[in-house]
């Protein structure tokens, strides 16, 4: 008991007003920590990190997880995984998750989706039921193609509209007073530039500027995504009741992006019905996801199916972005006085692109790849600060399999790679904790698309993330704009540090409150 109250001493959350939602997630999971520890799950025969020898999980253990986490992985890395070790880490669900070492990955990978599958557990850890209204949204089998298929033609057909919408969107936000400087919450404005910009190439425009759109997606995305952080602790019996009531806020918020997508959804369909050809039509997700159903004859051809997957696209699309870009920049300008990352980086633009003016070129996928300084500095901050910290998560659907070491996985359990302490391993990283913007810069550098057992942050292999590429472009033209058309610096308050991130159990966030100084430059036309 003394060790509960030391950690329950040591806690300090930053209140912010965004972040309510998931305090108010965990004053509940805590309330109900005696119900849930009494059903903690027993003793499976993997060792488990801080209790070993011990057949569960001590409550201390739990507490320690939920806020100090990165601590927590640090020591299964060190102690178990970096020595090609399994072991069982606690988890917000209050069962356990185990983790297998990166020399089992390649294990992991040759396993079928029908022994170790990669949807369910994706509807565990999101509890798709409640949140989005059903498992199906993530588990049917033309997902994955569609999703790789739209992946491919958006960096071919989008990235000039990507462009035209980002340029518009920080104009609109970040102002165009090239006299005064303005003080900018960065990851609010960042998160609305990049959620319309990247709608774009979603629904298309003029919806992707729509700010009821935006306003309801958010709502989408901040408090009923949460949900599935309330019901993940709780037993079934619990979930059944409590994931009904809370399921009712997810009716209305998408009842109301229906309402908004209607006249797009109706124009589109009168397209197909009148045989319009794909060369023809728009060329953004929802063309893709509306000609796939029409085609098929399939009854999913409606609003509310459309609708449903569409605020689910737009959420896998962005939020990995809005998350990372305010690391991204404030680790630019905090590194610019040892390592001259702003001059390099200019340097290397105009190099590519020529002086920065006011209507900026279209860019192309080449363009984008000949920014080896820019890529690297967003590999470097990707490794620092992905915002979870496991990867390629997997459900056991068989009894009996056993991994390459001998142990078995219990049916319905969840395995994980961890991503973040291998990313910050010094014998693979040389000082890991800091921030070198040119670590992968020179000859033998990885791209940013680039994955490994040694960098995990998008996944590996045929399971890593296929929007990964189109990623490093979007940030790309961000930052080239951004640092292009703008004077942009920290307050003097930071004294050339950049603000220290949030954590909400092991989900790195960038800080809610941190700022940037910034004042439009006075550029030419031409």
């Amino acid at each position: 008991m003394l060790k509960v109250q030391a950690l329950l001493q040591d806690v300090q959350i930053r209140v912010d007003g965004q972040l309510l939602p998931l305090i108010g997630c965990a004053t509940l999971v805590l309330a109900l920590v005696p119900v849930l520890y009494i059903a903690l799950e027993q003793d499976i025969g993997i060792p488990l990190v801080r209790d070993t020898g011990k057949k569960r999980f001590q409550l201390s253990t739990f507490i320690a997880y939920f806020f100090h986490a990165d601590d927590v992985l640090r020591e299964a890395y060190d102690t178990y995984l970096k020595h090609g070790r399994i072991c069982r880490i606690p988890d917000k669900s209050f069962g356990t998750m185990i983790v297998l070492p990166n020399c089992h990955m390649r294990w992991m990978l040759s396993q079928p989706q029908s022994a170790l599958d990669t949807r369910e557990a994706i509807v565990d850890i999101v509890q798709a039921r409640w949140t989005v209204g059903h498992e199906r949204y993530f588990t049917d089998e033309w997902h994955p193609g569609l999703l790789r298929r739209s992946t491919r033609s958006f960096m071919e057909t989008e990235i000039p509209n990507f462009q035209e919408e980002l340029e518009l969107s920080l104009s609109s936000i970040l102002g165009k007073d090239e006299t005064n400087w303005k003080e900018v919450n960065l990851a609010k404005a960042v998160k609305l530039i990049l959620i319309r910009s990247t709608s774009r190439y979603i629904v298309g425009s003029p919806l992707c500027g729509d700010d009821k759109f935006i306003k309801w997606t958010l709502i989408f995305m901040e408090v009923i995504t949460p949900v599935g952080e309330i019901l993940r602790p709780m037993p079934q019996i619990f979930v059944q009741i409590i994931g009904r009531v809370l399921a009712i806020p997810r009716s209305m918020v998408i009842g109301k992006l229906k309402g908004l997508l209607q006249s797009t959804y109706d124009e589109r369909l009168n397209g197909l019905k009148n045989g319009q050809k794909p060369e023809d039509g728009p060329k953004d997700f929802l063309q893709h996801l509306m000609r796939q159903l029409y085609e098929a004859k399939s009854p999913d051809l409606n609003l509310h199916f459309v609708t449903t997957h569409i605020v689910i696209f737009l959420m896998a699309a962005s939020v990995q972005l809005y998350m990372l870009t305010p690391h991204i920049i404030f680790d630019m300008l905090a590194s610019d006085h040892e390592y001259g990352t702003m001059s390099q980086v200019q340097e290397e633009l105009n190099e590519n692109f020529g002086p920065a003016k006011k209507n900026e070129p279209r860019w192309t996928r080449n363009d984008a790849s000949k920014l080896i300084k820019l890529d690297s500095i967003l590999r470097e901050s990707l490794r620092l600060n992905p915002l979870l910290s496991n990867s390629m998560s997997r459900k056991v659907m068989v009894s009996g399999l056993q991994t390459p070491d001998g142990y078995t996985l219990p049916k319905g359990s969840t395995v994980a790679l961890l991503a973040r302490t291998v990313q910050k391993d010094p014998d693979i990283y040389p000082e890991p904790e800091k921030f070198v913007p040119f670590r992968f810069a020179g000859p033998d550098g990885k791209r940013l698309g680039v994955t490994s057992s040694e960098f995990l942050a998008f996944g590996h292999a045929q399971y890593g993330c296929p929007g990964r590429f189109l990623v490093a472009v979007e940030l790309k033209m961000l930052l080239a704009y951004l640092f292009r058309h703008y004077e942009v610096e920290l307050p003097a308050e930071y004294d050339g540090k950049r603000p220290p991130a949030m954590w909400i159990t092991d989900m790195k966030i960038p800080p809610q409150n941190g700022k940037i100084r910034l004042r439009k430059k006075p550029l030419s036309e031409i």
